[in-house]
């Protein structure tokens, strides 16, 4: 799911643009699991990859 919607949506967010991933559905239908993931390699959701590559952009600077 990250690298159909996460990467893009990450993308126009740098750019500017405000951005939200609304997650609706059914119980059990994996909306959690899709936004948080597990604490396991690959295993990861949608906000803590965001969370990591942020945390390694700090103090990039992206546009002059």
């Amino acid at each position: 799911m990250y690298e159909d919607l996460g990467i893009e949506m990450l993308e126009h967010a740098l750019e500017g643009y405000n951005v939200c991933i609304f997650a609706y559905g059914q119980t059990g239908a994996g909306k959690s699991y899709t936004m948080m993931g597990r604490y396991e390699t690959g295993q990861q959701g949608i906000i803590p990859q965001v969370q990591l590559l942020l945390s390694c952009l700090k103090g990039v600077v992206l546009f002059d």
